[in-house]
């Protein structure tokens, strides 16, 4: 697969506009060229519109953002976006400063990059809102501590992950596996249902992993749900404040099926409406 991407690189050798830092620019040019593609360096705000518009890709480096930087990011941006060609942006740092943090957040927001590299000190920074220490550094983000953060900012409950295991565990112990008529309905059994939600597929990788371990193939039911619609008022997970993607739902689809769980529900993407979202309200209490 790699070497036909390579291959259909160098056959149509795309001119990638890079809006990156001084400190790379020359090691970029030379691995686009080395890779078969043709790079142009320009992040002049009065050019880089003429620029993007001749422009096959668009990389954006945050590793020496400036006032100027950022406006001419945001000019190629959504220049790239209206020509449905591929953005690439690289938050070097973020989190380091409340200016580049902000540049970042607002690049994500007004650009919508198709692709985000990143490191795991750069990840906490945008997901969790988590100062950057460590510079343009990785740190571990595969810790109990990141989990328990992140349960803690979704939910209000740091200990939410394992109380849900414990409750679905005696659950089963009680129904047990499940069991169907002779027209195929469910009579009695567990139905673990799972919501995933935009920008975060990790969660749902672990949780399938968990699931895949914790129970005989087949005797518990697994519900994959798509329905998680975006509240009326912002949220400060950026990610939360869309709907989830065909690709994410797909890839946690697929990733599914590699775990071997075969046996329960999918759901389509039109579930996600507001009809469907409780009002929250106390009524009915």
């Amino acid at each position: 697969m790699i070497k036909d991407i390579i291959q259909n690189v160098y056959s149509k050798r795309p001119l990638v506009h890079n809006i990156t830092n001084y400190v790379a620019a020359t090691d970029c040019a030379n691995i686009t060229l080395t890779i078969g593609a043709s790079p142009i360096m320009a992040d002049e705000p009065k050019e880089v519109g003429e620029v993007t518009q001749i422009a096959d890709g668009l990389v954006l480096n945050c590793g020496t953002i400036s006032e100027s930087r950022l406006n001419a990011m945001l000019i190629s941006g959504k220049t790239s976006k209206s020509r449905e060609i591929p953005i690439v942006l690289d938050p070097v740092g973020v989190g380091i400063s409340k200016f580049r943090t902000s540049a970042v957040h607002k690049i994500i927001t007004e650009v919508k990059p198709d692709i985000i590299r990143l490191n795991a000190s750069e990840l906490k920074s945008i997901c969790l809102n988590i100062k950057n220490m460590s510079g343009v550094d990785a740190v571990n983000i595969d810790s109990l501590d990141d989990t328990v953060e992140l349960a803690k900012k979704l939910s209000g409950a740091y200990d939410y992950p394992e109380r849900a295991k414990q409750a679905i565990r005696e659950m089963f112990r009680q129904v047990g596996p499940c069991k169907f008529d002779s027209d195929g309905i469910l009579k009695s059994g567990l139905v673990v249902r799972h919501m995933v939600l935009p920008g975060f597929l990790e969660n749902s990788y672990e949780v399938i992993d968990w699931f895949a371990e914790a129970f005989p193939k087949g005797e518990v039911l697994f519900s994959l749900m798509s329905q998680y619609t975006p509240p009326q008022k912002p949220l400060m997970f950026k990610q939360l404040n869309r709907r989830l993607t065909t690709l994410e739902y797909n890839r946690v689809y697929d990733y599914m099926l590699k775990k071997g769980i075969e046996r329960g529900f999918c759901q389509e993407r039109s579930s996600a409406k507001e009809e469907y979202t409780p009002k929250f309200d106390l009524s009915g209490v």
